[in-house]
């Protein structure tokens, strides 16, 4: 939906600045106002109400998408999961 809308709101503005300034199209508030403002704020609403987590529903949490530069920490453990790849000086992992 956001897409169609802001496509929607490219097409216009080609099709009025091929007229130039002083176009009629350039020059019609309405078509303006619909054309432009309308069309992003159904963009904004769209994207803000039908954001990826709701419409992905359980299938985002199963991405396990990380947005933080933190470690992840393992719950049964306590252990970061970046740490447990980490070996001692005789090759051993420290984690087992």
């Amino acid at each position: 939906m956001a897409i169609s809308c802001v496509f929607t709101r490219s097409v216009y503005h080609v099709a009025e600045l091929s007229q130039g300034f002083q176009g009629t199209l350039a020059n019609q508030e309405v078509t303006f106002m619909i054309l432009e403002g309308a069309m992003i704020f159904i963009a904004a609403g769209a994207q803000t109400l039908l954001q990826p987590g709701y419409c992905f529903q359980k299938s985002w949490d199963a991405a396990d998408f990380s947005t933080s530069r933190t470690k992840k920490m393992d719950i049964k453990e306590g252990v970061a999961v970046s740490d447990m790849n980490s070996f001692d000086e005789s090759g051993e992992s420290k984690y087992k």
